[in-house]
């Protein structure tokens, strides 16, 4: 064989090593931008039930402090509270989505914001929770939103604050 021939034959096995290579890295970036948008959508959306619950829990308890207007405008209590009940439906199926792809720490945090939306749920509505408990169970579940918010910028590489 001659030199020509060691140099083609060599030239086609680097550019089948660089070809598999290329190939292997991009797979990889691909699974890791799929992984990150999976997750970034994970996070709003658990975010976001948390949100809803809040402010549906709260028109029912505007609605037990109006007793003497009738509002015939707006939904009751028995329209508003399923969207509440949907809610941590919601929060429920994405932190499934979160133990399939993000650490244990992003998990635990979504799980107690899960946990502090739930209690706020059950108990904001009934008439015998006080102003002091509601204020106490919405700091509790303002805290434990701040928390997956630290934990998911954490997770997926951004800074605490981009605005700062």
């Amino acid at each position: 064989m001659s030199l020509a021939t060691y140099a083609a034959i060599a030239a086609a096995a680097i550019s089948l090593v660089n070809l598999i290579v290329t190939t292997v890295v991009t797979g990889h970036r691909e699974r890791t931008k799929w992984a990150r948008e999976a997750m970034t959508e994970s996070f709003y959306q658990t975010l976001d039930a948390s949100y809803s619950a809040r402010e549906a829990v709260a028109k029912i308890r505007g609605r037990q402090f109006q007793t003497d207007v009738a509002d015939e405008a707006g939904p009751g209590r028995e329209e508003i509270l399923p969207i509440a009940d949907t809610a941590v439906d919601q929060i429920r199926e994405r932190l499934t989505h979160l133990r399939l792809l993000a650490s244990d720490d992003v998990v635990e945090a979504a799980n107690n914001l899960r946990q502090k939306v739930e209690s706020l749920v059950e108990r904001a509505p009934d008439p015998s929770c006080g102003e002091e408990e509601f204020i106490r169970l919405l700091d509790a579940l303002r805290t434990s939103r701040s928390a997956l918010i630290s934990a998911a910028k954490s997770e997926l590489g951004l800074r605490r604050t981009l605005l700062k």
